[in-house]
Order: structure tokens, then sequence, then C-alpha cells
């Protein structure tokens, strides 16, 4: 550990790890079995502090929220989390809410935040509205 800095989602982390197995994206070869028969074992845990790093491009997201769902546009790195944020918000279910990931620029680590999703004062109630836009400008960032 990095002096005594955790990122306050490491327990959140280490909890979902132990959980068990994971959705498999990929099968190569079979580790269990690699590691099974290895005649020594390594293991590590390195942490760093999540410090905060200049976007290439400002934080921003738009979302487009009609009374069946909504439509979140937004560069993150934390796709599920900025949905569930999302659907609280706006009082809808996960399901309801698309997020389009804009791949552009570097966020460097400053993405894993959704502090630039719409959350309540964003897009509660706009269902009817339409659109609702946050420009996190640089004076916000930590």
């Amino acid at each position: 550990m990095c002096g005594s800095i955790t990122p306050p989602f490491t327990p959140w982390l280490k909890k979902t790890a132990a959980a068990g197995d994971g959705l498999l994206a990929r099968a190569d070869g079979d580790a269990a079995a690699a590691l099974e028969s290895a005649k020594q074992r390594l293991s590590a845990a390195y942490y760093l502090p999540l410090l905060a790093h200049a976007t290439m491009e400002p934080m921003n997201c738009t979302a487009d929220v009609k009374a069946d769902g909504c439509d979140l546009y937004v560069g993150t790195q934390v796709q599920q989390v900025a949905q569930t944020t999302a659907a609280t918000a706006a009082g809808l279910a996960p399901a309801q809410v698309r997020v389009y990931t804009t791949l552009i620029g570097g966020g460097f680590g400053r993405r894993l935040d959704i502090d630039f999703t719409p959350r309540g004062r964003g897009i509660k109630g706009r269902r009817e509205a339409g659109q609702s836009d946050l420009d996190a400008r640089r004076r916000h960032d930590p």
C-alpha cells in the first residue's frame, strides 16, 4: 500500500473479486490447471492513490431522457456505474438506460469517477423535457 492512502472503492473491488468467478470473455488454455501444477506461486498486490489527472477534454455528459428510457453519451471508464447512476436519477430501471461511450482523448484514470454523469440535479424529472447536458469545467476538478 502507498502510505495510508487507499482508494475508497478498494474494499468493494476486493469483495467483488472474492465473490466468485466473473464473466468469461475469452478462454485460452487452462489457467486453473496451470496454477494447480505450478511448483511455486507468487502473489502481489500493488496500490496507488487515485490522483486527479488533467484530462485531454472537459468532463462532460449528455443524457437524452424520454419517458421510455435514457440515452447517455459519456466518456467513462465505468459504464455500468454511469448507467445505474443515471437510471436512479431519472427514475428508470438500469435496463432502460443505454450508455454510448465516447472514445476520444484520454482520461488517465479521471473518468473512473462518475461525478460528471448527470445525477439528480441534471436529469431528475426530465423525462418529458428531453436533453440534459453536463459540462464540468476544470475549476470543478478535484
